[in-house]
C-alpha cells in the first residue's frame, strides 16, 4: 500500500500557517487605509434575472412528427449502384430530399412537416381554393419567391400581434395541371416547397412545421443562459428596500489603488456582500479579515460566488490584505458603525 508523502503535506501546512500568521500579525508597521476609493465606473445597475421572473425553459408541444428523408441511413444510400452525374444526379438528389404528404402528418386538416434544412416540402393546391402556409409564430418573413409568378398567386397576411404574430402565405393556382416551386426566406430559416395544382378539388388546407431540432437547441440555449445567470447571481430573495449600501472602501494613502480593490459593499441585515472587479476572485483573491474593537484581526469565513465575497455576518470594519511587508491593505468600513 502506498502512503502519501506526509513530510510534504506537513511542510505545505506549516507554510500556509506561516503566511496566515504574517497576514494577521505582520502588518503592525503597515500603513493603515484612510483614503476613500471613489465609485468605480465599472459598476453597473442591478439587472432583473430570469430566476426573478420565476420562468423556466419553455416547453414546446411537438406535433405528430413525419419521418424526413434526410434521416435515411448512410448504408441505404450507399446501396445505390454506380455514381450518377449531371441532371441524373440532380434529379436523384431532389427526389430523395422531397417529403410527400402522409396521413400520419396531419393534425385535423393541417399538414405538419418536420423542418430540416435542404428538404423540399410538397404542397398540393387546386384552382378556386386557397392553400395556407403558416410560418412559426414570431418568425419574420423576408422573401417569398415563386418560380412561376404569372400563373400562381402568392400573398402574405399576418395573424396576431406582437411577439405572437404569425405570418401566413396564401397560395392560389390560376388553373389545374401546374407545377412550380416556392422559396421562403425568414429571419430564422429557409423553406423550399414544390407546388402542384390539380382539378379534383383536393388541396392542402394549411401547411405548418414541427421544429424538433430547433426546439432542442432553443431549450439548450435557455438552460445554458439560466445557468450562466445563476452563476452571475450573487444571492436570491434580497429585499433591496432593506439593503444597506452605506459602506466605505479605503485604500492606503501612499499606495495606488490595487487592481483587486472592491467595487462596492453592502449588507441585507444578515449577510455582507463585497463585489470585486471581473475575474479578480479567480486570479488574485485577497483574504478577508474582520477587525475587532481593539483592532485585532481575525480570519472570517466567506464564500466566493462569481465576482463576490459573501460573508454570513455583519461587521463594522474589515480588511483585505495581500502580500508581505509592506502589505497592500484595503479596508471596508460601515459608515454608520459606532466607535
Amino acid at each position: 500500500m502506498n502512503y502519501p508523502n506526509t513530510n510534504h503535506h506537513r511542510r505545505l501546512l506549516l507554510c500556509g500557517l506561516f503566511i496566515t500568521a504574517l497576514a494577521v500579525g505582520g502588518c503592525e508597521s503597515c500603513e493603515r487605509p484612510t483614503v476613500p476609493v471613489m465609485p468605480d465606473p465599472r459598476l453597473k445597475p442591478a439587472a432583473l434575472m430570469i430566476d426573478d421572473l420565476g420562468t423556466g425553459p419553455r416547453i414546446v408541444e411537438v406535433k405528430v412528427p413525419v419521418p424526413s428523408p434526410q434521416l435515411r441511413s448512410t448504408a441505404a444510400a450507399n446501396q445505390t449502384p454506380g455514381t450518377m452525374t449531371g441532371a441524373a444526379a440532380i434529379a436523384a438528389a431532389k427526389a430523395g430530399a422531397t417529403t410527400q404528404p402522409t396521413t400520419d402528418g396531419f393534425l385535423n386538416a393541417i399538414q405538419y412537416y418536420d423542418y430540416a434544412p435542404g428538404v423540399v416540402f410538397t404542397a398540393v393546391t387546386s384552382p378556386g381554393y386557397v392553400t395556407t402556409i403558416a410560418l412559426r409564430p414570431g418568425e419574420k418573413l423576408i422573401t417569398a419567391a415563386a418560380g412561376d409568378t404569372t400563373r400562381w398567386i402568392v400573398e402574405s397576411v399576418q395573424s396576431g400581434s406582437g411577439e405572437s404574430a404569425q405570418t401566413l402565405l396564401l397560395v392560389k393556382p390560376r388553373k389545374a395541371g401546374l407545377q412550380t416551386n416556392l422559396l421562403i426566406t425568414t429571419d430564422q430559416r429557409v423553406y423550399t416547397l414544390d407546388l402542384t395544382s390539380i382539378d379534383s378539388g383536393t388541396y392542402h388546407t394549411m401547411i405548418a412545421w414541427n421544429y424538433p431540432f430547433g426546439d432542442v437547441v432553443m431549450i439548450r440555449n435557455q438552460v445554458a443562459a439560466q445557468q450562466a445567470a445563476a452563476q452571475a447571481t450573487v444571492a436570491t430573495g434580497l429585499e433591496l428596500s432593506k439593503a444597506n449600501f452605506n459602506y466605505l472602501v479605503l485604500r492606503q494613502k501612499h499606495s495606488a489603488t490595487p487592481p483587486w480593490c472592491p467595487l462596492r459593499a453592502f449588507d441585507d441585515g444578515q449577510r455582507t456582500f463585497i463585489q470585486f472587479p471581473p475575474k479578480v476572485t479567480v486570479t488574485e483573491a485577497p483574504p478577508l479579515f474582520v477587525l475587532g474593537r481593539n483592532g485585532d484581526a481575525q480570519l472570517v469565513n466567506y464564500r466566493v460566488k462569481g465576482d463576490w465575497y459573501v460573508v454570513d455576518r455583519l461587521f463594522d470594519k474589515a480588511e483585505l490584505r495581500l502580500g508581505q511587508a509592506p502589505q497592500t491593505i484595503v479596508a471596508i468600513v460601515r459608515a454608520d458603525a459606532k466607535d
